[in-house]
């Protein structure tokens, strides 16, 4: 939960209040499913982390100021109270905004080997949560490429990123092992993979 973080609170709060989820275009936060594509070059810069994971390539300029925290398009589409999105654990609101998306998902093994890849009319992708409680808190998603290793983005205007921070494929999510900066990823807990499935 995050009830008690007071930077991302006032985030939050700040840039998805409840005056921000009613006057929201809903057609917009509908066309996001249309737009996953796994091709980081579909990913605008201005996007971060977690819509890089989602494959989410509508600019987030486009729909809210804080569009790409999770749980924020959950709670859009759905009508769910601030308040209530805050009282939610991480989990619940990435859960939120899958259902959200109709992205099916299912919990994996850290050893998920499951690449990117389109099979049966799904695409299906892999992506891993992390967490970290200091200042503030914060989370960060990696997701699984077609060649089976990881990548993910740090911050915004920055290429996704597919080594660590010794220049190694990423391929062990378990051990934090995707750090580039050490004062800018340094004991972040792994909170759990996913398995994402959606119908094209």
């Amino acid at each position: 939960m995050i009830k008690d973080c007071k930077w991302e609170t006032t985030l939050y709060k700040k840039y998805s209040g409840i005056e921000y989820m009613n006057n929201c275009d809903k057609k917009k936060l509908y066309k996001l499913r249309d737009s996953i594509s796994l091709d980081p070059k579909d990913i605008p810069g201005e996007n971060n982390d977690y819509s890089y994971a989602l494959g989410l390539t509508v600019p987030k300029s486009e729909i809210l100021p804080a569009s790409y925290i999770p749980g924020i398009i959950g709670a859009a589409i759905k009508g769910i109270s601030i308040d209530k999105l805050l009282s939610m654990k991480d989990e619940e609101r990435l859960f939120l905004d899958l259902e959200a998306l109709d992205i099916e998902y299912s919990k994996c093994s850290v050893f998920c080997d499951s690449p990117s890849e389109v099979i049966d009319g799904y695409l299906k992708w892999v992506i891993a949560m992390y967490e970290k409680i200091y200042r503030y808190h914060d989370l960060h998603f990696l997701r699984r490429e077609k060649d089976g290793r990881w990548s993910h983005k740090i911050g915004i205007f920055r290429e996704p990123f597919r080594t660590n921070c010794e220049g190694e494929p990423i391929t062990d999510i378990s051990d934090n092992n995707f750090q580039l900066e050490e004062e800018l990823f340094i004991d972040y807990d792994f909170l759990g993979s996913y398995e994402l499935k959606l119908r094209r």
